[in-house]
């Protein structure tokens, strides 16, 4: 959720994370479908479309010669919301 998505940004940590879905029966609404595509592809995020995805990924963000640098939070709101 959002509290895990901001305490890995202020901290400067990656996070992997994978939505769960209602399509599937896991939640009562896509919202965190929403919550993954809009942080996808931001420094330190990494998004898996599905289970299969994970391990790969954990793979990825382990490697030593590709390490994944996490996405410093600002303390200041950004252009597009203010």
């Amino acid at each position: 959720g959002m509290g895990s998505i901001i305490s890995a940004l202020s901290h400067g940590k990656p996070l992997l994370m994978m939505a769960r879905r209602a399509s599937l029966g896991e939640h009562r609404n896509e919202h965190q479908l929403a919550t993954a595509a809009r942080f996808s592809g931001r420094s330190g995020i990494h998004v898996a479309a599905d289970a299969d995805a994970v391990g790969p990924l954990i793979d990825r963000l382990l490697d030593a010669d590709n390490p994944a640098a996490g996405g410093q939070l600002s303390p200041h709101a950004s252009p597009e919301l203010i």
